[in-house]
């Protein structure tokens, strides 16, 4: 559809949806850093319909249109095996979803969290200079979904993940879980193949 772009002077801010005011009075500097200084009508497209190929890792941070990429994008995506994504505590933008809402689509899809790979927090507006305080309020977080492992994958699915878990986010659990669960499958990896991942670990 036709949709208009908010561009804000902090470009990272930049949305199809339009700032909170009360929300963003919460935080120091929020309001300025989300003062729209231009807006456009653009063009766009649902991920289903976007000629990708299969996809089998999706990393979005586009300040609250993440439902709208997973709502029309389950096609593309029904074979994925992570999602890593950006979440909202403290919705800044009007319409924006919260963390819950977020979690509970995921998990709708046959994903499940799986770790942080940032939490960040940030200051609370107060009239009274706090001295020597570090913030404490979670304001976003990117975290990664990764496919239920309950759930049946296929052999390449696995072998994705694998490498997902290793190369982008550092968890070898997760990638020893995938190398055994590969070495169940016929000709999918050397039957040693854990303990191959296991030494090569170790002299990492």
């Amino acid at each position: 559809t036709q949709r208009m772009l908010h561009i804000c002077r902090n470009s990272g801010m930049t949305s199809l949806h339009t700032l909170s005011r009360t929300r963003a009075a919460l935080f120091p500097m929020m309001a300025e850093f989300g003062e729209i200084i231009e807006s456009r009508q653009v063009q766009t497209t649902r991920l289903d319909d976007i000629d990708t190929g299969p996809v089998d890792c999706l990393k979005m941070d586009i300040q609250g249109g993440e439902l709208d990429v997973l709502r029309y994008g389950r096609g593309r995506l029904s074979k994925a095996v992570a999602i890593i994504t950006e979440v909202s505590f403290v919705p800044l933008y009007a319409g924006q979803i919260t963390f819950g809402e977020m979690d509970m689509e995921l998990r709708h899809m046959g994903f499940m969290p799986h770790c942080f790979a940032e939490a960040k927090v940030w200051p609370l507006a107060t009239k009274t200079q706090v001295p020597n305080a570090s913030p404490h309020q979670l304001l976003e977080a990117d975290v990664v979904y990764i496919r239920d492992l309950t759930t049946t994958m296929g052999v390449e699915q696995w072998k994705h993940l694998a490498l997902i878990a290793h190369h982008v986010c550092g968890s070898f659990d997760l990638a020893m879980r995938c190398v055994e669960e590969l070495a169940k499958f016929e000709d999918a990896v050397p039957s040693d193949a854990p303990d191959q991942y296991r030494q090569m670990l170790e002299a990492m």
